[in-house]
């Protein structure tokens, strides 16, 4: 898709440069000084981004609350660089430590606004598998929650399609829990299950399977889960066996170990001290 033209607004001057600079930082003082004798919001540093978006980059909340005091909020709000990229999509690409985003999403942030290739702020949070940042969109009072949820990319696909895609358990969990559709269809046809299963993503596929995913779905060429899955996969097993294979309270309790799991550290599960057999099922080398 290609970039859409933008009003970059006014230029970066010598004048302007200080008080972006200073945003960068998280001088926040400097900033109130420099907005009082004049500063101008609008304007552009040589990447096309203004003072708020140089802030909520950085993970500057004190210096964000200023700038957001000042002026036209909605419009700095809303202010794109020339990607399309707002204050909300900053934050949720590189650092909502601080909780920027509730803080935009107070003082009025649109989370369903898009950049010009499509990504809202909560698919950017799901591709990085950030559930801290996916939370803070989720549960805030001010979000039309299903409406954003249900927001597709470019080829349609949802932030689900993009957590399973990726092997982000935890942050597939919780988009479930939020009441992500758990079979929406890309423009391919495809479902999260199918995704998961092309990138042979096991334990999003298991957790999909138990959490109700229809596995009989079948894409734009006919194919279900399974067949897209690479032969021989754990994968394709899990698939292949699930309908035979009803879920059972082992492999509940499995998904709840890979759950309670930090992101990263299920590997951690051989150095449990238990028997062969239920360390190899608990890291799906016996899927079933």
């Amino acid at each position: 898709m290609p970039v859409m033209p933008i009003d970059m607004g006014k230029k970066t001057t010598t004048k302007a440069k200080p008080l972006i600079t200073a945003a960068s930082a998280g001088h926040y003082r400097k900033v109130s000084q420099l907005l009082e004798n004049g500063g101008d919001l609008d304007v552009r540093d040589k990447d096309g981004r203004t003072a708020l978006h140089r802030a909520v980059k950085n993970g500057h909340l004190k210096t964000v609350d200023v700038l957001l005091r000042r002026g036209n909020c909605w419009r700095s709000l809303r202010a794109r660089d020339p990607y399309g990229w707002a204050a909300i999509h900053f934050a949720a690409q590189f650092n909502n430590k601080n909780n920027v985003i509730s803080l935009l999403l107070d003082r009025g942030a649109d989370a369903s606004l898009k950049t010009y290739r499509g990504w809202t702020a909560l698919q950017q949070a799901a591709y990085k598998g950030d559930c801290y940042t996916i939370a803070s969109l989720l549960s805030h009072e001010k979000v039309a929650r299903r409406s954003v949820l249900s927001a597709s990319q470019v080829y349609s696909r949802t932030a689900l399609h993009y957590a399973v895609e990726r092997g982000r358990f935890a942050a597939t969990k919780l988009l479930l829990e939020f009441g992500a559709d758990i079979n929406a269809k890309d423009v391919f046809g495809q479902t999260p299950l199918h995704r998961a299963a092309q990138e042979n993503s096991v334990r999003e596929v298991e957790l999909l399977l138990l959490a109700g995913a229809d596995f009989k779905a079948k894409d734009r060429n006919g194919k279900t889960p399974a067949e897209i899955a690479a032969d021989g996969s754990k994968c394709q097993e899990l698939l292949s066996g699930h309908e035979q294979h009803h879920p059972s309270l082992q492999r509940l309790c499995r998904l709840r170990v890979h759950a309670i799991l930090e992101e990263g550290r299920s590997e951690d599960i051989q150095d449990f001290p238990l028997p062969p057999p239920l360390k190899n099922f608990l890291m799906f080398k016996n899927v079933l």
